[in-house]
């Protein structure tokens, strides 16, 4: 939760990766499609490859109401919860959220961890304010007059973003050619206002926040990030690890472990930015490939010995040939079918049409080693059999798996 630019895009990506969550989205105005630039949607880049629900969805001109926007959020958990992963909501949308959270159903399913990103105003007036900058820089009076439409009723649908009304005068001179004087002026005085009007919606997203805290009792945990932003406005990276992600790791953190849905948390700032593997003892020689194109699978191996080593403490030597012997994918018993070349991910879809359990979404999976008609391959368990497993060696019908 949150005012405006404070962060909580990018904070609800920095958790979902760290704790495999998918975000649902609860802006009320980037629910509809199209105007990206304007309503601030996070790009493909910014996502970071995190699943988003409830994002650019609604047709612009369709009211999308608090009970439209409580039953969307429960189809998305069910989609959420079922592929293993945390749901994670983020949006300025308090309205929104409040009649989630008074929802029955919610409230009879699902607990909750309110984490909210608060700014100083004087520091999070002037970001808003460059924020708009940088939306004009990126497009925005191009990408609104592509959908100005006038007289259009500005209480509905996308029409209510800021910026739509306030450009409007400037459009409509445009169309009647107005000279080029009044055309700026009008351009600036619809800037202003925007800029203007978002200090509005600030302040009045921070009394709502605080009505649902003081008023209705709800535990927020706040999180200060003035100081990411005091130095220029713009996003000092490591205040933002060390006042806002760390801080939001431990609170979630421990409110996972009190369900049971999380591993103890683990404080990895001081790891360097790379290092040697083999140096460390974790991952064996490389091995000599010669004219084999099967280089994929002595990545492959590497990668396994290093997380069973992380997992038993164990150095184990794996045999790249197990994964060559298993690359058909239509004859299972034929043998160094991957020597002509192949993927680090093709192993995984050797593990599954191997005759081996269900996998579930992701690569989140306990990995043993067996014996399939004479030819040594892995199979694969989905990872809600056991906390954790690591595989991962066997020789013929003598395979066996190491778990911890």
């Amino acid at each position: 939760m949150g005012t405006t630019a404070t962060g909580k895009s990018k904070l609800s990506i920095d958790l979902a990766t760290h704790f495999q969550g998918e975000i649902i989205n609860s802006d009320k105005i980037q629910v509809y499609k199209g105007l990206d630039i304007l309503t601030n949607k996070v790009s493909e880049d910014e996502s970071r490859g995190v699943p988003h629900h409830l994002l650019g969805f609604v047709e612009p001109g369709e009211e999308f109401t608090t009970q439209d926007f409580c039953n969307h959020v429960h189809m998305a958990m069910r989609h959420i919860i079922g592929n293993g992963n945390i749901p994670i909501i983020a949006g300025g949308s308090n309205r929104y959220i409040e009649a989630l959270v008074e929802d029955p159903l919610f409230k009879d399913n699902y607990d909750t961890c309110f984490l909210w990103v608060d700014v100083a105003l004087p520091i999070l007036f002037v970001r808003a304010a460059k924020r708009v900058d940088k939306m004009l820089d990126a497009g925005l009076v191009d990408e609104v007059r592509g959908m100005f439409i006038p007289g259009i009723d500005h209480n509905s649908g996308i029409w209510r973003a800021i910026g739509i009304p306030e450009l409007e005068p400037y459009f409509q001179a445009e169309m009647e050619m107005a000279d080029e004087v009044t055309r700026k002026m009008l351009l600036d005085t619809g800037i202003k206002e925007m800029k203007e009007n978002t200090k509005k919606l600030i302040n009045k997203q921070l009394r709502k926040i605080k009505y649902l805290a003081n008023e209705k009792g709800w535990k927020l945990h706040r999180i200060d990030a003035t100081f990411v932003y005091e130095r220029s406005g713009n996003v000092d990276e490591d205040v933002w690890d060390d006042k806002v992600l760390r801080p939001s790791l431990e609170m979630l953190t421990n409110f996972l472990q009190e369900d049971g849905k999380a591993e103890e948390f683990v404080d990895a700032s001081g790891l360097p930015g790379s290092f040697e593997w083999r140096e460390k003892g974790v991952v064996t020689d490389v091995k000599i490939q010669g004219a084999c194109g099967s280089c994929w699978a002595f990545s492959t191996t590497g990668s396994v010995e290093g997380a069973n080593f992380i997992a038993t403490r164990k150095l184990l030597n794996l045999s790249e040939q197990q994964l060559v012997d298993c690359d058909s994918v239509t004859d299972k018993t034929s043998c160094g079918d991957g020597c002509g070349g192949g993927f680090m991910t093709n192993a995984y879809r050797c593990l599954i049409e191997a005759g081996a359990l269900q996998e579930e979404t992701g690569l989140n999976a306990i990995l043993m080693q067996t014996c399939i008609r004479g030819v040594s391959c892995p199979v694969i368990r989905g990872k809600k059999w056991l906390n954790r497993g690591v595989l991962l060696v066997g020789n013929g019908a003598r395979g066996y798996s190491i778990l911890n």
